[in-house]
């Protein structure tokens, strides 16, 4: 669906709505309303209509980037948590998280209610399948994934996960869901504390594997498949706990990290560092791939910035240098001081080595929280 050119595009028209911001502040068309707490985003099969989640005031914008205005807005009784729209551009899917929480189908184009049906504890990251029929829905705090058939709302299944399902992606071909478990399992005080991405198949609906990241990451948020199938790119943060607490900053203690699976082979292609040394990257939230591959963007809800990576260059230097973690070191490759400011980004853009973030947008706080 192109979706990521479509919403770079409406990025550059309209760069305080931002566009792919997820988890941190929008700056609003006048009127605004006060504290939106945009916490999802869902792009029209035209691009021109941007469906924004607002947690604050349990409502729905419909934003046109094109008049940078608010054209509308679709008033919900619960929080919603997060937001898709069918194959067809069609019908817009709610989530609302509660301890019961609700499905909400809307017209798109007019904001009519279609269907209301419950899911788990936190429904939250609503996923279609390609063909329109099965709708996948984190239960968060029920640690699983619930399937609804889309034409009349039943739940068809619920598929266990390991702990705190928050995101998930389809493969292109619609076979495979990968499913990112926000926390890890078991004893914090083992030798092995990490947060794993659950592949399930989605024929037989169950869960075929999980892939566990390296020791210390957990905290998972967002998870995009590539346009071609091959690669899955989970943002997270990493805790050093095997190093003693004599420091905070500089990412002692945590840091946060971008991890990139070969979905080929179903296993970790490698794991790098988004922090600079004195200057962190805090809080990766949505990951996206563009549609013809070469960039990957992560939102930053901690520090209300958009990085910008050449994903080909992140990819090859795993290959060329080896992956993994430095026994007892945490990671083995931390990029280097990359990210520019804005104004100085154009004029060094030539001098960038090819593994290296391309540039660091900021997104400016509402002024409304």
């Amino acid at each position: 669906m192109n979706i990521l050119k479509r919403a770079w595009r409406s990025f550059r028209r309209w760069p305080t709505v931002a566009s792919l911001l997820v988890g941190a502040s929008l700056v609003h068309a006048a009127p605004p309303p006060a504290a939106c707490a945009p916490t999802a985003l869902a792009i029209g099969a035209d691009a021109r209509q941007l469906f924004v989640a607002c947690a604050e005031t349990d409502q729905i914008l419909v934003l046109d980037p094109t008049r940078s205005t608010v054209s509308r807005s679709i008033r919900l009784n619960g929080t919603p948590s997060g937001l898709a729209l069918s194959p067809d551009g069609k019908r817009l899917i709610v989530t609302c998280a509660a301890p019961e929480s609700s499905v909400i189908i809307f017209e798109a184009a007019s904001g009519k209610l279609l269907a209301h049906f419950r899911s788990g504890h936190t429904a939250c990251a609503p996923v279609v399948s390609p063909d329109g029929t099965t709708l996948f829905v984190c239960d968060r705090f029920d640690n699983d994934v619930a399937a609804f058939n889309l034409a009349d709302g039943r739940e068809v299944t619920r598929i266990p996960v390991l702990r705190e399902p928050v995101a998930m992606a389809l493969t292109p071909d619609g076979r495979r869901l990968l499913v990112a478990n926000h926390l890890p399992t078991g004893r914090a005080d083992a030798s092995l504390v990490a947060a794993a991405v659950s592949v399930m198949d989605t024929t037989s609906r169950r869960v075929v594997t999980n892939l566990a990241l390296p020791n210390g990451c957990g905290l998972l948020r967002g998870i995009a498949i590539s346009a071609d199938g091959r690669f899955a790119a989970v943002t997270h943060q990493v805790a050093h706990n095997y190093l003693p607490t004599t420091q905070l900053d500089r990412g002692w203690m945590n840091s946060n990290a971008l991890t990139l699976f070969d979905l080929t082979q179903d296993a970790i292609l490698g794991t790098v560092l988004l922090d600079e040394l004195d200057r962190g990257a805090a809080n990766p939230w949505a990951v996206a791939w563009s549609a013809d591959g070469r960039r990957l963007l992560i939102t930053h809800a901690g520090t209300h910035e958009l990085s910008v990576i050449d994903a080909p260059a992140l990819i090859a230097r795993p290959a060329r240098r080896g992956a993994g973690f430095r026994r007892g070191s945490g990671l083995s490759r931390r990029p280097p001081s990359t990210r520019r400011a804005a104004s100085q980004r154009t004029a060094r853009a030539g001098r960038q080595r090819p593994s290296r973030l391309r540039c660091r947008v900021f997104l400016r706080r509402s002024r409304h929280r």
